[in-house]
This record gives structure tokens, C-alpha cells and sequence, in this order.
């Protein structure tokens, strides 16, 4: 689920993108480093059983793995960061491997871990990795008490001392809210010649872990000197594959679905798309989605943090119009909710007082209507808005997910009149 993955990326990025150290790697390491491979970055990071008891119960994230440029500068506090500036700065690549409770027990109980991760990020010389690091200290004061994210605050930052790590090791005790819900991430980051590193521990209550992040912190670089030096050679954590729909090519000498979607130009500046393709899909000609990234964009007086336009082309409009109806019908019924409670079966974390409400929508090409998705979550309250409108022998969706305090349905209704003009634009054409 968006939200899941959102939230735990948030986590970890505070856990480890927000501090540095600039302690150096000493002599006797300095040839390692010039040499130093890019897939050996996958052996430094710390398994599981270095993390002790922190890490019980937890999996191995699907999310973990090499990260780039782009990647990485989206974890970072600052939104005005970019993957060119972080090559500009030195960059060369990163890598984590986190461990996580997928379905958010620990918020549930209001105690307990969430992840635990270790990162490694190369750079192209040592004063590039201590320049871009400080730089991550100062934006850390800098947000202290800012909303770094949609609907995603770091309310407090307490730095404390590590010694036995490195010169100028740092640890952080960070207090971050997502709406009503609170966790905190302890983490101890240091510099090896050209090497950033870090451990994190994030958690749902602001009990102490210091000491375990210095013990897991002080593994860290004893496992990434012996990997330097050697004395380590082990094939690497395997990242379980994350599901993802397959997008195949679309289907030439027909109506072009693409044009019928969202684009950029109907949305704010700053907004990139996230994924984009058709898709699979049975009794259609064609199945297109394009899913965006929104960042801190705001549409009207919404701030979604997901954001989908599809179109289901059909065979003929007597075709449409079935899929049209039976979509209608699955959301809007008196078994609506009960329809929606077996579908969030599937998802890791438990929701609760499922709500769904039919949302009026009129006017709009041959058929049109809405629905909002309400439910309690480890995150707090979430909505989800479904729009539909049906165009000749098209069906166009729009799917927005926020924090039901930050999602407005005038809002969500602009977009979806954009879609129709555009498909009705499209389909005039090609007839």
C-alpha cells in the first residue's frame, strides 16, 4: 500500500539521511578505499543477527537494495533536493539493507520497533563525502519543527556523543509525527575516507536505544574495515523482489490511451510521474496507468500523498458501459464496505470502521461517479477517493490517497473533469 511504503521510507530517511561525521578512514585503509568495489557496499551492510533482539519478528525489506541519486535525495529532509545535486556534490551510490515489521504492530501497541537498517554511500573522495554530509547536519537543525514531508513533521532533534567509532562520530535522536501518529529513530552515522555510513532504529514509543545504536553502530565499522581489508567476503543479504504491476507495450492502431490520461500539464509544477504503461488486463483493448509523484505539490487545498489516472479502453461502448456499471455498482452498494473489508484483507497492517460513501458526480461524458474510502489505520485515519467517468467506449479513473484531513473532493472533481475533456478530445479524433 502507498501509505506503508511512504511512512517507512520516511522512517528510515530520518534514521539515517540527516547527520554526519567527518572522521577519516586512517592510512592503513586509504588503498582499500581507491579500490573499493561498488558491489562491495552490499557485503558492509549489517545482517540481521548483528542487530541482536532490535530485529526480532522483522523482514527483510523489499525496498532495501543499491539506491542512485534520484533515490536517495527523495529520503533527504531537504525537498528541494535533487539527484543532480547530490552527483554534483560527489555522489556515486548507496546501499541499505533495512528489516522491517510490515504490519505496523509496533503502532498499533503504541511500543515496539518498527525497522532497523544499516546504509553505506560512496562518494567520489573523502572531502566530497564530508562536505555533502555537513550539509545534511545543517538541514537537520534547519527542518527542526518543519513539516518535511506531506502531513510528515520532525518535531525534535537531540544529537548525543559515540566515542569508539570514529573522530567525529554523531548519534541522533530524532521525534518525527505523521498526522496523529508519533515515532522516533535513533541512529549513529560516521565517515570512512570516502564512505557514509549509518545505523538506524525506529520506533513507535521515545523509549532509550542509545546504547544499542552505538553496539550496532560500533558492528558497522568493524564490518566495513574488515571488508576493506579483506578479512570479510560473504555473498550478500538476498532482497525479496517487490510486487510490482509489469507494465507491457501498448497496443499500436488504436485510440491512444496514453493521451487519455493525467498529464504534467494538468497538474502543479514540481510534480514528476512515478510509473506509466499499460498494463495486462482482461476484456479491455488496452489498459493504461500513470501513478505520479507528487512531492510537496498541492492540488487546490489538497496535499494527496497518491496520485493515479487510469483508462480501461473497451472493445465498443456496450462493453464500456458494462465495465462502467459494474464498477458503479461493486462501490455503491449497501455491501460496499463489506466488498472493501475482504479487499484490505491483503494488505500487511489491519484497518478498521471501514466507511464508504457515494459521491455525487455529474455532468461529465456519458457517465460519472465517485466514491470515498475511509478507514483507521496504524498511520490514522486514511481516505482514499475513486472517480470514474465513462467516454464512448472508454473508462478513465482517478485515485487519490491522503490523510483524510489533507483530501477535498472539489479538488479530486477538477482532475477528473481534466481526464474527460482529454478523452473526449481523443476519441472525437480518432473517430
Amino acid at each position: 500500500m502507498i501509505m506503508a511504503r511512504h511512512f517507512i521510507s520516511l522512517a528510515i530517511g530520518f534514521s539515517l539521511l540527516v547527520a554526519s561525521a567527518c572522521g577519516g578512514g586512517g592510512d592503513e585503509l586509504e588503498k582499500a578505499l581507491q579500490s573499493l568495489s561498488e558491489d562491495d557496499l552490499a557485503i558492509m551492510v549489517l545482517p540481521q543477527e548483528a542487530f541482536g533482539d532490535a530485529s526480532d519478528g522483522l523482514e527483510v525489506a523489499p525496498y532495501s537494495g543499491f539506491e542512485d541519486s534520484d533515490e536517495v535525495a527523495d529520503d533527504t529532509l531537504d525537498p528541494e533536493d535533487t539527484g543532480d545535486d547530490l552527483e554534483e556534490a560527489g555522489f556515486v551510490t548507496g546501499y541499505s539493507l533495512d528489516f522491517e515489521d510490515p504490519s505496523f504492530s509496533a503502532l498499533e501497541e503504541g511500543a515496539g520497533i518498527l525497522t532497523v537498517s544499516s546504509t553505506v554511500e560512496l562518494f567520489e573522495d573523502e572531502q566530497a563525502a564530508s562536505s555533502y554530509l555537513a550539509k545534511l547536519l545543517e538541514d537537520n537543525r534547519r527542518f527542526e519543527g518543519e513539516e518535511v514531508e506531506p502531513g510528515t513533521t520532525l518535531e525534535e532533534v537531540e544529537e548525543f556523543v559515540v566515542e569508539g567509532i570514529a573522530d567525529d562520530a554523531t548519534g541522533l535522536v530524532l521525534h518525527g509525527s505523521f498526522g496523529e501518529t508519533d515515532f522516533y529513530a535513533t541512529g549513529v552515522i560516521f565517515t570512512v575516507g570516502r564512505l557514509r555510513a549509518g545505523v538506524g532504529i525506529t520506533k513507535a514509543d521515545d523509549s532509550d536505544v542509545t546504547p544499542d545504536a552505538e553496539r550496532i553502530g560500533r558492528a558497522f565499522a568493524e564490518r566495513i574495515e574488515g571488508v576493506l581489508l579483506g578479512d570479510i567476503d560473504e555473498t550478500p543479504v538476498p532482497i525479496p523482489e517487490e510486487e510490482e504491476e509489469r507494465t507491457i507495450p501498448c497496443p499500436s492502431g488504436i485510440d491512444d490511451v496514453a493521451a487519455m490520461a493525467l498529464s504534467l500539464e494538468d497538474l502543479p509544477s514540481g510534480v514528476t510521474i512515478e510509473r506509466e504503461g499499460c498494463l495486462s488486463e482482461e476484456d479491455t483493448v488496452a489498459a493504461y496507468e500513470r501513478e505520479f509523484d507528487l512531492g510537496f505539490a498541492e492540488l487546490g487545498n489538497s496535499q494527496p500523498l497518491f496520485l493515479q489516472s487510469a483508462i480501461a479502453l473497451h472493445e465498443d461502448r456496450f462493453s464500456a458501459e458494462a465495465f462502467f456499471t459494474g464498477m458503479r455498482l461493486t462501490f455503491t452498494s449497501e455491501s460496499g464496505a463489506d466488498f472493501f473489508a475482504r479487499f484490505l484483507e491483503d494488505v500487511d497492517f489491519e484497518v478498521a470502521d471501514i466507511q464508504v460513501e457515494e459521491i455525487p458526480v455529474t455532468g461529465l461524458g456519458d457517465g460519472s461517479f465517485g466514491g470515498r474510502l475511509s478507514a483507521d489505520s496504524p498511520l490514522g485515519r486514511l481516505d482514499v477517493l475513486l472517480l470514474a467517468v465513462w467516454v464512448d467506449d472508454a473508462v478513465g479513473t482517478v485515485t487519490l490517497t491522503a490523510p483524510a484531513e489533507r483530501l477535498f473532493v472539489d479538488d479530486a472533481l477538477a482532475l477528473l473533469e481534466s481526464m474527460a475533456a482529454r478523452m473526449e478530445a481523443e476519441l472525437t479524433t480518432a473517430r
